[in-house]
């Protein structure tokens, strides 16, 4: 039944808004935005793309947010109680807003397959208390010992946001392959949570794949924000208007199949040694990346802090490089054999990618390089298939601790974001109790991933995206 219910509730949000149009009058409080490719879902629980986490960010909130050090803090909650004894969290849920639709939202969490589940195994059970709008989640004994900011965490994620018009807008159409309709949200119970938002009243997000045909739309004032390509920083265009800039949100690395027993420590060492990051970062991406401190972009740690971890960064050694391959398990068969090196199919990926496999190219590797799409490339990695796997990730919070926990433990396997199939229960440990500089030094040591760097992401905005600042917190 709560099945059935969950696809009326997407099919009304598919077909039941069509033709909704933008009054006249209106059209002056109305942004339009590109995105490069449709959402995949609807549904928070199945997000694993930035596309459409975006889209859920202007639909719906979870329970609590995460701050800039990743600590959760009440957003939809009054209050909380942790019973470390019988292992009960329970949570004062806000008066007028529905106890019944959270328990609805975070059953399926850890009872509905798909790649968030594994993550939320920590959550055994739900009930809710119409009378004190309460809830109550029972948590399975073996993280009983874990803190109650772990659990707090997980409910602050995009994946734990609540179903229904509980966030900032709602939808009001959307034609696959052209645009999204968003109006603002009205709801009486959830207005509170965006007092002090400066957002207009309507956004239009146009389905855009091409960032020369978001310029050329741009140029007639047909569109306000779009993301550019680092081509087009230089465009004419680009030049003439205001461009702002997002850095430390995202890290590209190249996934080492963990599962493969040829991929030994001296494997990895081998291949972290054979990149040089900054000659690809000045020629590749023309000095639009910053270098990461294993998995962390340095302008994600303190100023003191990236100084000084300066000396621990992945340095360009061949010759060392083919000394450590020598020493690994299956050389030299291993250079007889054709390494699945795979990336996504379009031209920005590969330009980065290519550059990546030139260079394991020199330690006499042979890398069969193969572009996908970006639905298959990820669902297979998900699976263990690929040698190599070249990926980004963007962090859905501003803590180191972001490039961390989704990315390297072993409840978060595959889909879940430790794409890399890394298991170490220490750096599990070390990550439960946000010991970045542990859990920095395990991978450093261990290496699970081709380290490579954090892209800077720049969006090119009109006067009228200037009007209303806190719109570019959801680009």
């Amino acid at each position: 039944m709560k099945t059935l219910s969950l696809f009326l509730i997407l099919l009304s949000f598919l077909f039941c808004r069509e033709n909704q149009e933008i009054p006249e009058s209106m059209s002056e409080e109305k942004l339009e935005i590109a995105f490069p490719t449709d959402p995949v879902t609807l549904d928070p629980i199945f997000a694993t793309d930035l596309t459409t986490e975006k889209l859920i960010r202007f639909l719906h909130s979870p329970l609590f947010r995460l701050d800039a050090m990743g600590n959760p803090k009440p957003l939809l909650v009054d209050s909380y109680d942790w019973d470390k004894k019988s292992g009960i969290l329970r949570l004062r849920i806000f008066k007028n807003i529905d106890v019944a639709k959270i328990q609805f939202s975070l059953n399926r969490l850890f009872t509905t397959p798909g790649p968030k589940k594994e993550s939320y195994r920590a959550f055994k059970s739900i009930e809710s208390n119409a009378k004190n709008n309460s809830i109550q989640l029972k948590i399975n004994k073996e993280f009983q010992e874990y803190s109650v900011e772990y659990f707090l965490t997980l409910l602050a994620l995009p994946a734990a946001s609540i179903l229904g018009e509980t966030g900032a807008y709602k939808l009001m159409d959307w034609k696959k392959g052209n645009f999204i309709l968003l109006k603002k949200s009205n709801s009486d119970n959830f207005k509170p949570l965006f007092i002090g938002q400066i957002l207009p009243e309507w956004i239009n997000i146009r389905i855009i794949p091409q960032s020369t045909s978001g310029i050329f739309l741009f140029s007639k004032s047909q569109l306000d924000a779009m993301k550019l390509s680092d081509f087009l920083l230089t465009h004419p265009i680009a030049k003439e208007n205001s461009i702002i800039q997002k850095k430390g949100r995202s890290v590209q690395y190249v996934a080492i199949n963990n599962l493969n027993p040829c991929f030994d420590k001296f494997f990895r060492e081998a291949l972290n040694l054979a990149i040089d990051r900054p000659k690809i970062i000045e020629k590749i991406l023309e000095d639009q990346a910053e270098l990461t401190y294993a998995s962390i972009p340095l302008s994600r740690l303190p100023a003191w802090n990236s100084e000084n971890k300066k000396e621990y960064l992945p340095k360009y050694n061949l010759d060392l490089a083919k000394e450590k391959l020598s020493k690994s398990k299956c050389y030299p068969k291993i250079l007889e054999q054709d390494l699945d090196f795979r990336m996504r199919g379009d031209d920005e990926n590969q330009s980065k990618g290519r550059a990546v496999a030139e260079y394991l190219k020199s330690l006499g590797l042979k890398i069969k390089i193969r572009g996908m799409e970006k639905a298959p490339l990820y669902k297979e990695n998900g699976m263990g298939l690929g040698d190599l796997t070249f990926l980004t990730w963007y962090a859905d919070y501003e803590s180191p601790i972001a490039f961390l926990d989704p990315l390297f433990h072993s409840t978060k396997i595959g889909n879940g974001g430790n794409r890399s199939f890394y298991k170490n229960p220490i750096l599990d440990k070390t990550i439960q109790q946000k010991n970045i500089d542990e859990a920095v030094n395990i991978l450093i040591e261990d290496k699970p991933w081709i380290f490579l760097w954090s892209i800077r992401e720049n969006y090119l905005i009109s006067d009228r995206v200037k009007k209303y600042p806190t719109i570019q917190e959801y680009l």
